[in-house]
């Protein structure tokens, strides 16, 4: 995994002068775990096209290799995060730069992905505001509302690997395929809504701060 990442720092340009925020590198994590996320979707898609056509074999293989990509995506995740702890960012950044000399950081800086865990507790307030669940768009819509201060324009911004896609709903989404995981959110819903469990609940109840 770290060699994946080493990989992303020495192509990505910035290398060169001589040191990568922590907003840059927790970009650069950010754009890897889109690209695995859009990966997967697609694999789930394929699988899905297989599995209706009645090839099982094809499909079981997809759904393999699905699943290993979910297990890099987490690792990934778990590096994300362990970088971040580092909290490079209290290193003034004018004392590595030549005098004078503005580093693209420095012109234009949008901000860091906010993490998925971030996501959890606002996902399930909106389900529960909700007496239960609803419709995907309209959680989203409240979502949005309670993450206001939390979410940055590099947020907003359109995935890469999907530039329908916004990253911040990407994101949601996957708090929710996560939680669906652990019992908090329903595997039972009809296509589209979101619904929270009793386990859900009893999470928010023992986990919310307000």
């Amino acid at each position: 995994m770290i060699i994946v990442i080493s990989l992303l720092l020495l192509t990505s340009g910035d290398i060169a002068e001589g040191f990568m925020s922590n907003v840059d590198i927790s970009r650069l994590f950010a754009q890897l775990i889109d690209s695995l996320e859009g990966a997967i979707t697609q694999l789930s898609q394929k699988s899905a096209n297989y599995f209706s056509k009645n090839n099982f074999e094809d499909g079981k293989k997809l759904v393999l290799a699905q699943t290993k990509l979910i297990e890099i995506k987490d690792e990934i995740s778990k590096q994300e995060k362990a970088w971040l702890q580092l909290n490079l960012d209290q290193f003034e950044e004018q004392e590595l730069q030549p005098k004078g000399q503005l580093s693209s950081r420095q012109v234009k800086v949008r901000g860091k992905r906010t993490q998925q865990s971030e996501y959890v507790i606002p996902i399930l307030e909106a389900l529960a505001e909700m007496n239960g669940g609803g419709n995907m768009s309209e959680v989203l819509d409240i979502v949005e509302r309670k993450m206001a201060k939390k979410l940055t324009p590099f947020d907003y911004e359109s995935l890469q690997s999907n530039p329908n896609t916004i990253r911040w709903k990407n994101t949601a989404k996957w708090t929710r395929y996560e939680l669906v995981q652990q019992g908090l959110m329903s595997d039972q819903s009809e296509n589209g809504v979101w619904e929270i469990t009793s386990k859900g609940y009893q999470f928010l109840k023992e986990n919310r701060t307000s």
